[in-house]
């Protein structure tokens, strides 16, 4: 039920307020009389508000009792033009618009030649000037999603002979590879396990689910092989970090409550 219809008998006319603050005001002091007529004016107000179907209870809050800052722009009027201080404009904050092409370092870039005009040719427009390639071309982004690990499959067309039987397959491909599992797998299954936090399971049910399976185990095997691969490199870091001349700690502050109250305690008996 809204709440014009629940509370209608209390919404009066001008001439029904005017008779009903009457009514009153010979039993009531100056005061209560104005609280009372206050009231009797904004009640209607309110239920006009409460009704609208967009109004959330802040603005509902800030409507009838005003904003709950004590803001310049809240609480002092707006200064009249001519003043002397224009409003400043204000700076738009960075990374918080769209991005551009440039941002897209891992994307696949696809030139897009023009249909009908190629360079050097005559201008379809004056019919006498020579088009020239600009540096810049136009671009339009189009991202798609897929599984974090991809599969191709390659079909080699098999010919059979009638007659005799034999049978004739097409050459694989040198994009298959010599080996079912690229080495970017391995890579890709490593970062997302020991970079963002990924279990095996997990993203075996996620490339199940996209039709493109990878089981933990599988997983292990190949994060772990390039891990092997990784092992020379990683003792040759640690060996050049073990000889360097400075050493370097991270300066977060941290507060050592132990500590804290050791430190204060041999203050005050000094």
């Amino acid at each position: 039920m809204k709440a014009t219809a629940r509370y209608a008998w209390l919404v009066l006319s001008e001439s029904e307020r005017h008779a009903f603050l009457e009514a009153v005001r010979p039993g009531v002091t100056p005061e209560q009389f104005a609280r009372i007529a206050a009231m009797a004016e904004a009640f209607p107000e309110l239920l006009a508000l409460m009704d609208q179907r967009d109004l959330s209870v802040a603005r509902l809050r800030k409507l009838a009792f005003g904003a709950p800052t004590e803001k310049t722009a809240t609480v002092c009027a707006p200064t009249q033009q001519g003043s002397g201080q224009e409003a400043r404009p204000r700076r738009r904050r960075r990374g918080h618009g769209r991005r551009g092409h440039q941002a897209y370092t891992g994307a696949r870039r696809v030139p897009v030649s023009h249909p009908t005009l190629r360079p050097g040719g005559l201008c379809p427009a004056c019919g006498k000037g020579k088009l020239r390639r600009q540096p810049k071309p136009a671009t339009a982004i189009r991202l798609e999603g897929q599984p974090p690990i991809s599969a191709t499959v390659h079909e080699m067309e098999v010919l059979r002979c009638a007659l005799c039987g034999k049978t004739f397959t097409a050459p694989t491909p040198a994009q298959a590879g010599t080996q079912k599992h690229d080495a970017s797998v391995g890579v890709m299954v490593g970062l997302l396990r020991y970079g963002s936090g990924m279990p095996f399971y997990r993203l075996a049910q996620w490339q199940r689910s996209l039709g493109v399976p990878l089981p933990a185990s599988t997983q292990w095997e190949l994060a772990d092989e390039i891990a092997r691969q990784m092992e020379p490199v990683v003792d040759a870091l640690a060996q050049h970090a073990a000889q360097a001349p400075t050493l370097h700690n991270d300066d977060t502050t941290m507060r050592v409550s132990q500590l804290r109250r050791q430190i204060q305690a041999q203050q005050n008996r000094n």
